[in-house]
């Protein structure tokens, strides 16, 4: 799936960046572990890898449960990944990673999705899925800070 590619006019598109006080392999390895994203971002409950490039994941996006199939359609070591769901309620995402200095790095990422009911709509206009975008963020940046500072990057606590 190409990550330009076109959708329903309907769908909703966020897109969130964060500076983060760590080298950007560190902040790449992080999130690439999806196994660990859960430890990292309180709305992600579960992600397991079904494939090499297959994974399933159990979300809570505005108080909704949401378990799916996703496979990774971008992987460049560094610098990005992506990623769109196979079935049920479309989305997509994609995270850039930025290399600000030799100890920060910035993040940027980019959510498509389609709200499938009046809730998840005003979810949406109401700000709740920005929200929960931008606190799982900066748990996820505290988490690596305190990784790199501890000087590992090897285990996320």
């Amino acid at each position: 799936m190409n990550w330009r590619g076109s959708w329903d006019r309907k769908a909703s598109r966020l897109t969130r960046s964060r500076e983060i006080a760590a080298p950007v392999g560190v902040v790449f390895e992080g999130w690439s572990r999806l196994e660990r994203l859960p430890k990292l971002l309180a709305n992600v409950r579960r992600v397991k890898r079904i494939g090499d490039r297959r994974s399933l994941w159990d979300v809570d996006i505005a108080g909704r449960q949401v378990v799916g199939e996703a496979e990774e359609t971008e992987r460049v070591p560094g610098k990005s990944l992506g990623g769109a769901s196979t079935g049920g309620a479309e989305n997509r995402g994609r995270i850039v990673f930025t290399r600000l200095d030799r100890d920060r790095s910035r993040i940027e990422l980019t959510l498509e999705f389609q709200p499938r009911s009046l809730l998840e709509r005003l979810g949406v206009a109401f700000g709740l899925v920005g929200s929960a975008v931008d606190e799982d963020l900066a748990r996820f940046a505290r988490a690596i800070e305190s990784r790199a500072s501890e000087g590992s990057a090897e285990t996320v606590r």
